[in-house]
């Protein structure tokens, strides 16, 4: 056995060090990027990339999923706002419906806001 392969330090620790400080300072600004996203930033391979991530732990951070109305609503409302016998002199600016999940469930609050001509800003919830 040559006496070379005995004393014979890896390169790969020394440029996986300087992928690693890349990857930290790229996080500090957005720290929601994956390795395929920080590989092409930084032109190298998403492999290296993703195994210094691992080897430093560095983790990107996933953005939350939009929640989604599971089902049908249990009451129809009817929409005051296109009946034709609601008086003129309540006319309406602006409304939107809000829903606001409750405790962690699929179960929410719906609130019903209303701009009027006439008041500041009236809130009915329904």
């Amino acid at each position: 056995m040559a006496r070379g392969t005995l004393y014979l330090k890896g390169k790969q620790a020394v440029k996986d060090k300087k992928v690693a400080t890349a990857i930290e300072e790229w996080h500090e600004q957005d720290d929601t990027m994956g390795h395929r996203k920080l590989a092409a930033l930084l032109k190298t391979g998403k492999n290296r990339v993703k195994r210094v991530m691992k080897k430093y732990g560095i983790q990107a951070r996933r953005k939350k999923k939009r929640s989604v109305y599971p089902g049908k609503a249990s009451s129809i409302v009817p929409n005051a706002l296109r009946d034709p016998q609601t008086p003129a002199e309540t006319e309406v600016m602006f409304s939107d419906i809000f829903a606001h999940p409750v405790g962690g469930s699929h179960e929410s609050t719906r609130l019903l806001c209303a701009l009027e001509a006439d008041t500041p800003l009236p809130v009915a919830g329904v």
